[in-house]
């Protein structure tokens, strides 16, 4: 009997014939020479014989067997995309493909050292290849093998620009670099990102955006990858920053004739004298710059650009040269700053290079050079009128070079004669009174001047206060009582202080202090000069007597003052006055003494009867009081 492992077999490949049920056996094939003496044979495709016997006594049998020879397996593949792109850097693979096989037992996967493949064996693997790369898979049975092909296609990597390419900035500056994406076909949205050195020199602002702001403290290198809604990334972009020192600018100390100067002279608009002038100068002590690097420089009149435009025009010569000439356009300020703006590679007072640029600063004393030419003065009164025993302050008011010295006269002044700029006089009897000024300086001769009948003096008014009836100006008055004032002698009258007085203006007044006051009276003429006159109300403290009535009338035909019920006194503050009918019932009730009680209660008049009262208060003192009763009233 024979038995075979397979009937068929591909190249390369064996199948085990195995004989039995004898005692010996002899094989002989076409894929062999001689004979082969055991029960099993390893053979390939072919025909084979074999002999066996069981004993010596017993004929011998013979077997023939062939096996069949098989074609390569046909391996089949499948991928789940016939396309990838790269998805990440650094290490560099791409989107994962499915690669699956059939037709076989087991598999092999080539290349896959190298490969990018998940696995090397097997029938479904990821690949991820960096480039396209064609991969071959073996598919195995147990007799036949056979291969199969396929191609991952990895589409190339898009680029990108960063601008600017290639930047230099100063220690301190920053960069501000923006990506642009240079194949817009990419599907949105895409997203970014930076990396910055190892190890970190310096932050990066926003580093998932196209648009950052990086400030490396030293050279360095910056990259950016972007990817898009497939996720596939761009190649790397890599920005080499150079960082420079800042400019190092000398401030060179002018010169007049060698000797060092920092003060020039303001002539103004006179003809016949040479407007001084100064050089300025400034120039890089950096030492040696890097090829492309170029000093540039840019001048201000003033302490930096954003300020005031102080002395514009006082620089004539271009702004942008490392020395410019200046000269004084007014004689304020006194001292003029100049400012030296060093950059590099500026351009038209940019400050080129980012982040390069320093700022020093010259002053220069403004001398004001002018000579007197015309002496003027002025005094801050109005219309230059004052009254009599009052003083004004002349002021000079020539416009030229300092120091001035100046000799006043004024006759009929107090003191007539002063050789201070701003001198003060006083002047004590009504008139017109002339002034005289000479004026001179160490640039030019004295130059005179004079005003006649310059300031007027104007005699004050004779304010009085007389009480009507009385010659003396003094008053006195019971508490309680009012008293008329009248002021003579001004055109405008103020009375103060603002106590117990029924007009502040005018030349008439009442008053009724609780107490002795003095009222003080200022009177004025046209011109504003004023004098006071003051008088003393004196308040004699009798506060008579305080009552209530006994029986009033309120019949309206006899006498008015028993019309009401009133409190009488003169030195009540406060009070609180309640009658109350015989029942206990209030009927009336005031905190106002001036306001009395008609006898009514609810609009309806009350019929004669006695009625109680209750008084509580206090006086201007402080001093409390309260007083009961009965009163009558009468119909």
């Amino acid at each position: 009997m024979i038995n075979t492992t397979a009937n068929a077999v591909c190249a390369g490949y064996t199948s085990t014939i195995t004989a039995s049920g004898s005692m010996s056996y002899t094989w002989t094939g076409t894929t062999f020479t001689g004979s082969i003496n055991q029960p099993s044979i390893s053979m390939g495709a072919g025909c084979y014989t074999v002999v066996s016997s069981s004993t010596a006594f017993v004929c011998p049998s013979l077997k023939a067997i062939c096996i069949a020879s098989m074609s390569p397996l046909t391996i089949g593949i499948s991928q789940s995309s016939f396309t990838t792109c790269i998805a990440n850097n650094a290490p560099k693979f791409s989107l994962p493909v499915t690669l699956n096989a059939n037709g076989g037992s087991t598999y092999n996967w080539a290349p896959c050292v190298g490969g990018y493949l998940s696995i090397c064996i097997g029938n479904s693997v990821i690949a991820r290849p960096q480039t396209t790369t064609q991969y071959t898979v073996t598919g195995f049975t147990s007799v036949c093998s056979g291969t199969g092909i396929i191609t991952v296609t990895v589409v190339p990597q898009s680029t990108l620009n960063v601008q600017p390419p290639m930047p230099i900035a100063c220690l301190g500056g920053c960069f501000n670099f923006t990506v642009i994406n240079t194949n817009t076909t990419l599907p949105q949205p895409y997203t970014y990102s930076w990396s910055v050195p190892n190890p970190v020199v310096g932050s990066i602002i926003n580093p998932l955006s196209p648009i950052v702001v990086a400030c490396p403290s030293v050279s360095a290198s910056y990259s950016v990858e972007m990817k898009d809604f497939r996720n596939c990334v761009t190649e790397q972009r890599l920005v080499h920053t150079t960082i420079i020192p800042q400019p190092l600018t000398c401030a060179q100390i002018p010169t007049i004739n060698g000797v060092p100067t920092n003060s020039i002279c303001y002539v103004g608009d006179i003809v016949d004298i040479t407007t001084n002038t100064l050089t300025l100068c400034a120039a890089n002590c950096n030492g040696t710059l890097m090829p492309g690097v170029v000093p540039s420089y840019t001048w201000y009149s003033h302490s930096s650009p954003s300020n005031s435009l102080m002395n514009e025009g006082s620089i004539k010569t271009p702004t942008s040269d490392p020395c410019v000439i200046i000269s004084p356009v007014t004689k304020l300020p006194n001292v003029m700053t100049y400012t030296i703006r060093s950059s590099f590679n500026g351009n038209g007072g940019s400050d080129g290079i980012n982040g390069c640029f320093r700022e020093d600063t010259i002053n220069i004393r403004v001398v004001d050079c002018r000579r007197v030419t015309s002496v003027t003065f002025t005094t801050v009164v109005r219309n230059d009128t004052i009254c009599t025993k009052q003083c004004v302050t002349f002021t000079n008011t020539t416009d030229a070079g300092e120091p001035q010295y100046v000799k006043w006269t004024f006759p009929g002044g107090a003191p007539n004669t002063s050789t201070l700029q701003a001198p003060t006089i006083c002047y004590n009897l009504p008139g017109k009174y002339n002034v005289f000024l000479i004026d001179s300086n160490r640039f030019g001769p004295a130059v005179a001047t004079g005003t006649f009948q310059f300031i007027k003096v104007v005699d004050v008014p004779n304010v009085t206060i007389i009480p009507p009836g009385q010659t003396l100006s003094d008053t006195t008055i019971r508490f309680g009582m009012t008293v008329d004032l009248m002021g003579s002698g001004a055109s405008n009258y103020f009375w103060s202080p603002p106590y117990m007085i029924d007009n502040l203006y005018g030349p008439k007044t009442k008053v009724h202090p609780q107490q002795t006051t003095q009222y003080i009276l200022m009177g004025c003429n046209s011109i504003g000069c004023c004098t006071n006159d003051t008088i003393n109300v004196i308040v004699i403290d009798d506060c008579g007597e305080m009552f209530v009535p006994s029986a009033f009338s309120p019949n309206g035909r006899d006498d008015p003052e028993n019309e009401t019920l009133k409190v009488y006194g003169f030195c009540l503050e406060s009070m609180t006055f309640q009658v109350f009918n015989r029942w206990g019932q209030k009927v009336w009730e005031t905190n106002d003494q001036n306001i009395g009680w008609d006898g009514t209660f609810k609009g309806e008049e009350l019929n004669t009867g006695v009625f109680v009262y209750r008084l509580e208060g206090k006086d201007f003192k402080g001093k409390g009081y309260s007083l009961k009763g009965n009163v009558s009233l009468i119909r």
